[in-house]
């Protein structure tokens, strides 16, 4: 599995295009942004952070448990003045109650042992009439047929041992809808999102970046030859001086902290 405390591995999530289709989707469930603050949690390299501070957010604060993508985040976008990086926890923030508007957290909720445990600490940190914005991969949305754009799915029909590690970490959408009710969420809603990941000029170029296992934690589970295996068969697959449009599909939960 890939160590987020690694410095080997601080450009694995960040400094990429973030697809417009996503950005139009989390901005539908912002308003007014220019007086409100929000919080990236589990913000790696911060590009995400980045977004939120280019939406207009009078304060961002972008939390990661890792020195090391604390460092790139704050190396990378030092000139956003607007934003702090801090070190914490899904589970224990280190912001104060009650002081936070928008909640952001994007493919952490896999990684979280204790999921409930994080959603209780949203709320505390949230304010009255405060959103909750979770976005992750279901084992459903992993295992959708590979195709010339949904690259993941071939890598789960030539390595089924893989599915096995996903139905273990993924989330399902009725737990999560659960674990939000418990910790005082309301007005639960869940869609899905195909988002573009990235867009490669041509097959050499997605050959770099599957070998970098960029910004893909499942990859770190293969080795160097299984990597070399799956690029020859996703060779056969697609075309080789064309571009290709990787996309994956997301689930997306959004909440509401309301108090009586």
């Amino acid at each position: 599995m890939i160590d987020f405390h690694s410095f080997e591995n601080t450009n694995s999530y960040s400094n990429r295009a973030v697809d417009l289709t996503w950005i139009e989707k989390l901005q539908s469930f912002i308003e007014s942004p220019q007086n409100k603050v929000a919080v990236d949690m589990g913000c790696g390299g911060g590009l995400y952070t980045k977004v939120l501070a280019d939406l207009g957010f009078k304060e961002i604060y972008g939390i990661d448990f890792s020195d090391a993508m604390l460092t790139s985040a704050s190396n990378n976008y030092h000139h956003l003045k607007q934003t702090h990086f801090l070190k914490g926890t899904a589970y224990t923030s280190g912001l104060k109650s009650s002081s936070i508007d928008f909640y952001l957290q994007r493919a952490v909720l896999h990684h979280l042992s204790e999921p409930e445990a994080a959603f209780m600490e949203a709320a505390r940190i949230l304010r009255n009439g405060g959103i909750i914005f979770i976005q992750d991969r279901t084992i459903e949305d992993c295992l959708i047929p590979g195709s010339t754009s949904h690259l993941r799915g071939y890598l789960y029909y030539d390595f089924p041992e893989l599915i096995e590690i996903e139905k273990q970490r993924r989330p399902t959408i009725s737990e999560t809808i659960g674990q939000l009710k418990t910790a005082g969420f309301t007005e639960i809603k869940y869609m899905n999102l195909w988002e573009v990941r990235k867009q490669y000029a041509s097959f050499q170029e997605l050959r770099k970046d599957i070998q970098s296992r960029k910004g893909r934690s499942i990859l770190h589970e293969l080795t160097d030859d299984e990597i070399k295996l799956w690029i020859q068969k996703l060779e056969n697959r697609l075309p080789n001086d064309m571009e290709i449009t990787e996309k994956d599909r997301w689930t997306i939960w959004v909440a509401y902290k309301t108090t009586n």
